[in-house]
């Protein structure tokens, strides 16, 4: 590997943070802004002469990326600048204009793991709302796409949009966070905002996390490695399933089970389905947080063999039909598939092992290449 990737933040520290000279500055950040030295984005804005940091704001797991999901996070004081942290997952999810009172700019540095229904990204996109009604400037400092930026998988929404449906997206789509700030401005209307990307010096698309030589920093509590990224939009879309998806395991996302399950025929099931870059073990365990806690669950380890070849879209889909087809009440497949996955023709076929779901995706996979094309800032 040659030169490590140069981070949003690291750029912005080459130029003397220029950018911001004389702003007054309300940081969007958690444990993940750091630079190549591991110096928090908040400390180097907070001691850079002629930027004044007024205020800093949270997404959902806190500033410091350690509650759990779903867990209400409160406003509070970073303890080591004083300063006040709203939380953009409280009591409101978009800056009030309160919030935005004495600022001239907002900035937005966090690690993004690039799964549709991951929330930070539907963090940035009400704070740029809200810069833009606030007449304020919006910085993203661009960070790398972890699970690559030349892929995209799954369907493009079915249904309305929601906080974990923020925008026209496929479930993994293949972007960065400074791109995907370039795509929310162009097609939310918001050509008042002064958006500016601080882009990545080094990135190239076809780059997984590992390659890029930044250090890794678990970017929540249940994704502690680039392997539970990799199968995390597959996985993750079952989660409002009645399963465990390995919450409160060693490996949260590779696992997942639940007590009525015989992992024995769901791992059978699963190898005779060919998938590629991908093995599936049977496993017994017992999940210390999440659903069935202490209880002796039964299911799948997830070994991926190939991550070039490996698709967890297909991955998930293949699970879903198995639970669609044993275990429809228990997992509550009618009423909860549809809640990550937005899309219901894909749920209305998931039972049927005779259809190719990625059929049903391909045109929107397709033409989501070809709309991104106008925001990609990487070959």
């Amino acid at each position: 590997m040659g030169t490590p990737v140069a981070c949003g933040i690291d750029v912005l520290r080459a130029d003397s943070f220029a950018l911001l000279k004389a702003k007054r500055v309300g940081l969007i950040t958690n444990h993940t802004g750091v630079a190549a030295d591991g110096v928090a984005t908040i400390d180097l804005l907070h001691q850079s002469e002629g930027v004044e940091l007024v205020r800093l704001f949270c997404p959902e797991h806190g500033l410091r990326g350690t509650a759990e999901n779903g867990i209400k996070v409160e406003d509070g004081k970073d303890p080591k600048t004083g300063l006040r942290v709203v939380s953009l997952y409280g009591e409101s999810r978009k800056p009030t204009a309160e919030h935005l009172d004495g600022l001239d700019v907002m900035v937005f540095d966090i690690q993004d793991i690039g799964a549709r229904f991951y929330t930070y990204i539907a963090t940035m996109g009400l704070a740029m709302e809200a810069a833009a009604e606030a007449g304020i400037g919006f910085v993203v400092l661009d960070r790398p796409n972890p699970i690559g930026g030349h892929r995209v998988e799954g369907p493009l929404p079915g249904g309305e949009l929601s906080f974990v449906c923020p925008h026209d997206l496929p479930i993994r789509h293949g972007m960065t966070v400074g791109e995907l700030a370039q795509m929310f401005r162009a097609e939310r209307g918001l050509d008042q905002l002064d958006l500016k990307v601080v882009k990545m010096d080094g990135y190239r698309r076809e780059m997984w996390f590992d390659d890029t030589g930044v250090p890794w920093h678990a970017p929540s509590p249940n994704i502690p490695d680039l392997d539970s990224a990799i199968v995390y939009p597959g996985i993750g879309m079952l989660e409002f399933l009645n399963v465990s998806v390995g919450r409160g395991t060693k490996a949260p996302f590779r696992i997942m089970g639940a007590p009525f399950i015989d992992g024995a025929a769901l791992a059978a099931e699963l190898m005779a389905a060919e998938l590629k870059g991908i093995e599936f073990l049977a496993i017994d365990f017992v999940p210390s947080k999440s659903k069935f806690v202490g209880e002796q669950c039964s299911g799948v380890r997830i070994r991926v063999t190939n991550r070039d070849r490996c698709q967890p879209l297909e991955i998930a889909s293949a699970i879903a039909g198995h639970l669609a087809r044993e275990h429809r009440e228990a997992v509550l497949f009618d009423e909860k598939i549809g809640v990550l996955l937005n899309h219901p023709k894909t749920a209305e076929r998931l039972q049927d092992r005779t259809v190719a779901l990625n059929d049903l995706w391909e045109a929107d996979e397709e033409s989501f290449l070809r709309r991104r094309k106008a925001f990609l800032f990487y070959r």
